[in-house]
């Protein structure tokens, strides 16, 4: 890493869970007109975006929270 200008880099993943009461509140975060997944769902015409969540929430607990695995990846080092 030293041609970057930077030493010393340490590298690591921070894991977690997260949870949504139910599907449908899952989909309110990703239609929620902010970030770069609202950016992609504006892409879609009306019929995509139905389709594309009727097939997400199928693959989602019908009843009851929703809970994902998340990861952050970080990074640090010193500047030479």
């Amino acid at each position: 890493m030293a041609s970057t200008g930077f030493t010393e880099v340490e590298t690591c993943s921070i894991d977690h869970t997260g949870q949504f009461p139910s599907r449908e509140s899952y989909w309110d975060a990703f239609d929620a007109r902010q970030g770069s997944t609202f950016e992609y769902l504006s892409l879609l015409t009306s019929e995509q975006r139905i389709q594309l969540k009727e097939s997400l929430l199928s693959s989602l607990p019908t009843e009851g929270p929703v809970t994902l695995k998340l990861r952050a990846l970080a990074v640090r080092g010193r500047r030479q």
